[in-house]
């Protein structure tokens, strides 16, 4: 009888109707063996490889070897632009004036005077409410900015 695993392939009979192979979808197996062992050196020798994988394959080195040869301008256009920017952008002086103007809001733009003259006791990070958020424009940012 003939054995569908020694039989050579043609590129029509790429899909097949018995099972497929685990690792060579083109090597036609019997129901149940899907999962057997073959080696390389078999598929070559006894079976054969469709024209459609190799095709399939070498597009996908070609399709890879671009993107790889494309990736050190992708590097160097990073680097480039991160070079520009901190040559542009003073990094330092932004911190810095970032720096203050939180100081400035955590340390100064208080509200909840206990008395008249008196320095408030609570911050931004103490409004609970509508009111207290209100009490604390009025009495603590807006007299500090404006």
């Amino acid at each position: 009888a003939d054995d569908p695993r020694k039989r050579r392939l043609d590129d029509d009979s790429f899909k097949t109707e018995k099972g497929k192979h685990r690792t060579y979808n083109w090597f036609p197996t019997d129901p149940g063996f899907e999962t057997m062992h073959v080696t390389p050196e078999h598929i070559v020798k006894e079976v054969g490889i469709p024209r459609k994988a190799v095709m399939r394959h070498l597009q996908e080195e070609l399709r890879d070897e671009s993107a790889l040869l494309s990736l050190p301008f992708a590097l160097l256009l990073v680097i480039l632009f991160a070079l520009q920017n901190l040559n542009q952008n003073s990094q330092y002086a932004s911190y810095s004036v970032e720096h203050a103007i939180d100081f400035d809001i955590d340390q100064n733009a208080n509200f909840a005077f206990s008395a008249p003259g008196y320095m408030g006791h609570k911050n931004y990070q103490d409004v609970n409410s509508h009111a207290d958020f209100w009490s604390w424009m009025q009495r603590g940012f807006v007299p500090l900015y404006f």
